[in-house]
């Protein structure tokens, strides 16, 4: 298990860290709202280009296969979807910013 000490005293002033449990929650990936007063799915656009008549989801590109590369880029997904209100998609990960240049 993984503590962070919150202070230089005794080895009982060890707490669990509350980012982590909020971490596990945010990659557990579920359908459900994360946010409140989230916009529904249904209800999310997507963007349009009017020219060739196509419609796609927001790219997210995911840089490192790390606990700290899928958090933020999970929290990032769920402000867009849930506030902004465009549809997501995750991809990646890449080994290096070169990559996420070139899936473009």
């Amino acid at each position: 298990s993984i503590y962070l000490k919150l202070s230089k005293g005794r080895s009982n002033d060890m707490h669990p860290p509350i980012f982590l449990w909020a971490a596990g929650l945010a990659l557990a990936g579920s359908n459900t709202a994360c946010l409140p007063d989230a916009i529904d799915e249904l209800d999310r656009k997507q963007l349009v280009n009017l020219v060739a008549g196509e419609s796609y989801s927001i790219g997210l590109w995911r840089n490192g296969d790390y606990p700290a590369a899928r958090l933020a880029a999970r929290v990032v997904q769920i402000i867009i979807q849930e506030r902004i209100g465009y549809k997501v998609d995750l991809k990646g990960p890449g080994a290096l910013t070169i990559d996420g240049f070139f899936a473009l």
